[in-house]
């Protein structure tokens, strides 16, 4: 063998035996089978991180034939196990959420164990922005389409796939993930659906990591203003009153006239500047009267055709 071959073959063995410490630990969740695994939850875990850790459990069954017990973190722990939430395991192995934003998660492997934890707000309540962190429920959700392949293509039990696995092994895991947004949402989705079906959306909402750290009301509110946030009707005494003591507020017809408006598709007189000035007022007193941060939605109900036809409104439009 030439000299030249002799240092190539010594260089790619020295080579393979330095990186061999450093190759990565492997974690078996599930085997033939079989696992020694366990899932740890909080005590006082809220709704999301227990409806995820039932996920995730749900979810490794059907993959592995393997149901993993879930059980509360103030049990002692023989066994390695998945920690889901601000479990006392966690704490015990120095890994916090403190740090992290609203919604954010940690996914982090440890001395064999797994830990998936983020901010979690109570149940019923809320963060600085009037939304809610589900960031346990994020993590686990994330868990589990990355490295377990599972997907929720579609609301319900039909929606969900999960791919046959012998083997559940991952590697060393250090991840830290914030969502880009702060309020994800798929609108209608919910129309003409039943309680059964509502609770099937609401759970795809949620492994599809929808809603936020931010709650923003966007509906349709010109009426409800009117009737104190009690609907969109424009046949109550509040819109009778309203159109008696303000009939100039109202939108102006194609004859110059202000007929009292035939449904919530009516418009006002947005020129009016008093009309302006009360809205505003309402809007000021509904944030000054809630317990919560939040925001008060300008918008009209939708429909064409309906808005004033006076000349200062028609002014304003695009030909």
């Amino acid at each position: 063998m030439k000299p030249n071959s002799i240092i190539a073959v010594f260089i790619s063995l020295f080579s393979c035996c330095a990186l061999a410490p450093f190759a990565l630990a492997q974690v078996t969740i599930a085997a033939n089978g079989k696992s020694t695994f366990t899932i740890s939850v909080p005590a006082d875990a809220p709704s999301s991180v227990q409806n995820a850790a039932a996920e995730l459990q749900k979810d490794i069954q059907s993959a592995t034939g393997v149901k993993l017990v879930v059980q509360k973190d103030s049990v002692e722990v023989a066994t390695p196990f998945i920690s889901v939430g601000n479990t006392a395991q966690a704490k015990s192995a120095g890994i916090s959420s403190a740090n992290l934003e609203d919604e954010a998660f940690r996914i982090v492997t440890k001395s064999g164990n797994v830990y998936i934890l983020g901010i979690d707000t109570p149940n019923g309540g809320w963060t600085k922005n009037n939304g809610v962190s589900d960031g346990t429920a994020n993590g686990v959700y994330t868990f589990l389409e990355d490295y377990l392949d599972v997907r929720w293509l579609m609301p319900g039990d039909l929606g969900r796939d999960v791919p046959a696995k012998s083997t559940f092994t991952i590697g060393d895991i250090d991840r830290t993930v914030t969502p880009q947004f702060s309020w994800r949402r798929v609108t209608h989705l919910w129309d003409y659906s039943n309680a059964m079906q509502l609770r099937s959306i609401m759970q795809w909402d949620d492994h599809q990591k929808l809603g936020g750290a931010t709650q923003l009301d966007y509906d349709h509110n010109w009426w409800r203003a009117v009737n104190d946030n009690k609907g969109n009707d424009v046949n109550t005494p509040a819109v009778k009153a309203l159109y008696a003591a303000h009939p100039d507020w109202f939108a102006m017809d194609a004859s110059g006239k202000r007929p009292y408006p035939e449904s919530h598709y009516s418009k006002f007189e947005t020129t009016n500047q008093e009309l302006v000035h009360w809205f505003a007022e309402k809007a000021i007193a509904a944030l000054k009267a809630s317990d919560r941060p939040r925001t008060f939605s300008l918008s009209p109900s939708d429909g064409g055709g309906r808005w004033s036809k006076s000349p200062e409104s028609v002014a304003l439009y695009d030909p």
